[in-house]
């Protein structure tokens, strides 16, 4: 139905307006502790950040490093939620930097 307003678990888009997808949440049930990708992407750096300590082959790449904020006026989500093939190529070249280049977790040897 054009224009209904489609929800699951405090997410939603509505459909027909032109308006984007945004994960969000409610406010109020994140304050009470509901998770939303932001907290997930804070806990997952903070848990592998101490336990990488003890385990040398753990590793986190945050994917606001491969498409962040400052790429979406240049290459911007064409329905705010998938990227294209330009913005594929974007995030693979930067995940092959950061993961294969120097001073990545599977650098070649004599790269690190």
């Amino acid at each position: 139905m054009p224009g209904a307003r489609r929800r699951s678990g405090g997410y939603g888009a509505q459909a027909g307006t032109g308006r984007g997808f945004r994960a969000a949440g409610d406010p109020a049930e994140r304050a009470g502790g509901k998770l939303t990708l932001g907290v997930i992407r804070e806990e997952l750096t903070r848990i592998v950040e101490q336990r990488a300590a003890g385990d040398p082959n753990l590793h986190y790449l945050d994917g606001r490093e491969l498409y962040g904020e400052a790429d979406h006026a240049e290459l911007p989500l064409p329905d705010d939620l998938h990227p294209d093939a330009a913005t594929h190529r974007r995030m693979g070249e930067r995940f092959a930097a950061r993961v294969f280049g120097p001073g990545g977790p599977f650098a070649a040897p004599g790269r690190a």
